[in-house]
């Protein structure tokens, strides 16, 4: 999973909520959900599945990084 590169497909776009949890090395799914909760990721929750999109993933990341 690169966050940088995009050829336009949908898996570059969104991820799912486990796809986060290892790009953020996080130890479960239950903490992307808090994440989300709090605000810190911004979820589409149209279908099934919660997903992230790649520009709140990165957004995040700059946020909490110094």
């Amino acid at each position: 999973m690169n966050l940088n590169g995009s050829d336009g497909s949908l898996t570059d776009v969104l991820y799912t909520v486990k796809e986060v949890k290892c790009i953020l090395k996080l130890q479960s799914d239950k903490s992307v959900y808090r994440l989300i909760q709090r605000g810190y990721l911004k979820c589409c929750s149209a279908i099934r599945h919660k997903l992230i999109s790649r520009e709140s993933l990165e957004a995040f990341i700059k946020s909490t990084t110094r």
